[in-house]
């Protein structure tokens, strides 16, 4: 049924008339969840529609849409399920193997349905039946919903900026049908930051060894697009940097999943200060999400740390170190 609904999603070609501005939603019969849907190819480079998952999927488009490398974000941060129009060499073995098993036959560039999940931190993963299902109605409505706007360029024009037309299921089964609604977005849930436990023997123990003070380290962490795999599904790791503020050396560079990266980053910079005997006169970080992961740690060993908006020798690290993860 996915692939069938792609099909037709493909025929109609609606990316001639539709832009990747033309957001619209279509609600999960299963749990209510809005997937916002952008219809993309207006450019014939990539040829698809991608569905925004609830309120922190709609916050990634919107943070794309500001992009100026809206490719790399949609790898990064976006949380969306996309069905991709692609050559027959982008496949994989599974797609291949699934394809043929169905019976289906392609022919020719961009036609070879692909389907995947992204999720913030994660490489691009195959489908659950959930998802599945859920990727199937929200083609058939996109199809609905793109064939309409071919007859009325108007469709999506609301005066309340704040509310989108989304496709809402009524019934169920083969009673399932669907109504236009205009619905504001729901909030979106931050989830609620946890300092991580400190080693506190371990603490006592820097701080009796009374290491010389000195300079200013500039400390942040970004991701990495170099995918690794510990377990079923690859992930982009972040890389916990710190640099001297005066001559540029990097004290430490350290590769951890998103999922662990709170309580290493903290026994990271303890190393550095036990391998070095040296603790800064001050401490630099430039996001609010470094400043929280380390304001306990800092305060605890009796340092000073400040938001400031640059951190030039961080930053001349991380030039370094992209240009040589794309020489990889």
């Amino acid at each position: 049924m996915l692939y069938r609904a792609a099909i037709d999603f493909w025929q109609i070609q609606p990316w001639h008339w539709v832009n990747d501005t033309d957001l619209f939603g279509v609600k999960n019969p299963e749990n209510d969840e809005i997937g916002y849907c952008c219809v993309v190819g207006a450019l014939g480079e990539f040829l698809g529609l991608l569905v925004y998952l609830g309120a922190e999927g709609l916050e990634s488009y919107l943070k794309i849409q500001m992009s100026e490398s809206p490719e790399e974000d949609v790898l990064s941060t976006a949380k969306c399920l996309v069905a991709s129009f692609e050559d027959r060499k982008f496949l994989q073995k599974t797609d291949h193997e699934l394809i043929k098993k169905l019976g289906l036959k392609f022919r020719g560039a961009k036609s070879w349905p692909l389907f995947r999940g992204y999720e913030p931190g994660y490489y691009p993963w195959y489908l659950d039946r959930p998802q599945v299902r859920f990727l199937m109605h929200a083609l058939q409505q996109a199809a609905d919903v793109s064939l309409r706007m071919k007859l009325n360029g108007n469709l999506l024009a609301n005066s309340e900026k704040v509310q989108y037309l989304v496709r809402v299921p009524e019934g169920s089964g083969p009673d399932l049908h669907w109504r236009d609604e205009w619905l504001s977005p729901l909030p979106l849930e931050r989830a609620k930051y946890e300092a991580p436990v400190l080693d506190e023997l371990r603490l006592q123990r820097v701080k009796k060894k009374g290491s010389r003070r000195v300079g200013i380290w500039e400390v942040d962490f970004c991701q990495v697009p170099i995918p690794i795999q510990e377990g079923n599904r690859p992930f982009f790791p972040l890389c916990l940097l710190i640099v001297d503020n005066d001559s540029g050396f990097v004290f430490k560079s350290h590769l951890e999943s998103k999922d662990r990266h709170g309580p290493e980053f903290q026994k990271q910079m303890l190393n550095v200060i036990e391998e070095n005997a040296l603790l800064p006169l001050e401490i630099w970080v430039k996001r609010e999400e470094v400043f929280e992961l380390f304001e306990v740690l800092v305060s605890r060993l009796g340092l000073k740390m400040k938001q400031v908006k640059r951190l030039r020798q961080l930053e001349n690290a991380q030039r370094a170190m992209n240009s040589y993860f794309k020489k990889m």
